[in-house]
């Protein structure tokens, strides 16, 4: 399936600690990339997946391009929501599927509200074993 109702993006940051490439010239190696910009529908297929040396909206807009015109090529309907990091960021993909309903991925607003829990609240230790 090339498609999907439900599409989800997310910047991988961690790969990119992994991979270095060697300098022979200054006999140094250094990081190409920031990270890895992936994208799945809700059938956990990846529709497009490229390595990435910011997250800047031109790079992004390359992804969501790449997606839109294979959507034209199969005559795919558009997704009818798209899970994100960052809604306000990511309202680029807007510009390319208009009518989608962009929402907070679920791992990142439980990521985010567990950096505003206190480790020293009381609590904190069941919240973390829940989690």
């Amino acid at each position: 399936n090339h498609s999907g109702k439900v599409y989800c993006w997310d910047h991988h940051m961690k790969l990119s600690l992994r991979t270095a490439i060697q300098d022979p010239v200054v006999s140094r190696s250094f990081k190409p990339f920031t990270g890895l910009l992936s994208v799945m529908n809700e059938y956990s297929i990846i529709l497009a997946s490229r390595l990435v040396t910011s997250t800047s909206a031109d790079i992004s807009e390359d992804v969501l391009s790449y997606i839109k015109k294979k959507h034209d090529r199969l005559n795919l309907p558009p997704p009818v929501v798209w899970y994100t990091d960052n809604c306000c960021s990511d309202s680029i993909v807007t510009k390319y599927f208009p009518n989608v309903k962009l929402k907070k991925d679920v791992s990142h607003i439980i990521e985010g509200y567990a950096k505003t829990v206190s480790i020293k609240h009381h609590m904190f230790s069941d919240y973390k074993k829940a989690v």
